[in-house]
């Protein structure tokens, strides 16, 4: 995540993020070396203990984490867990190989191309 808040050339206070849906810590079951290497990059309340021997991870607070220690203010989380919710994701961890993929679409709009091109009314401030 650093690379892409570094490429991105702006101030990281000015970016918005979105995070989710992901699979949850309810789900997510990792070995201790996995999890040991994301608490390094986000901090140990990434991980999860429950009852079994294994720990799982919060992927969702790992990227949230990451994103505000390099700056990041306006960061937006759904959290719902894409093995948990078989009516309306597809999960590799539920289905397997030959399941579907879940989608999003990212872009980047600079104000001022918007006011160039006449189409600052479809986005009105606030």
């Amino acid at each position: 995540m650093s690379a892409t808040v570094t490429a991105l050339d702006r101030p990281a206070a000015g970016l918005q993020s979105w995070i989710g849906p992901a699979i949850g810590s309810c789900c997510y079951e990792v070995g201790s070396e996995v999890a040991e290497k994301v608490a390094e990059a986000s901090g140990r309340q990434v991980i999860v203990r429950g009852g079994g021997q294994r720990p799982h991870l919060d992927l969702i607070l790992a990227a949230e984490l990451q994103l505000a220690s390099l700056g990041l203010e306006s960061i937006q989380t759904l959290r719902v867990c894409t093995r948990c919710s078989s009516e309306w994701l597809w999960s590799y961890r539920r289905e397997g190989a030959g399941v579907g993929r879940n989608l999003a679409f990212a872009w980047r709009t600079e104000i001022s191309d918007v006011v160039e091109r006449g189409e600052s009314d479809r986005f009105p401030r606030t």
